[in-house]
């Protein structure tokens, strides 16, 4: 048997990885920026940023299943 079904790209797909990349960018900022003792005024808003990607990723999710 095959497969005669053409390739669907899925939904979303470049703006998952663009949700992905910017969780772990502000996740590590944070993180380092928190670590080294940097002022909250550079912490609090890549914390900010993280919390958003997640929701948005948990969004997306929910939508395209």
């Amino acid at each position: 048997m095959s497969n005669d079904r053409p390739a669907v790209k899925a939904p979303g797909r470049g703006l998952r990885a663009a949700l992905w990349t910017s969780l772990l960018v502000a996740g590590t900022a944070n993180a380092t920026t928190s670590a080294l003792g940097f002022s909250p005024l550079l912490s609090i808003p890549f914390g900010l940023i993280t919390i958003a990607s997640i929701v948005a990723l948990v969004t997306h999710h929910r939508r395209h299943r």
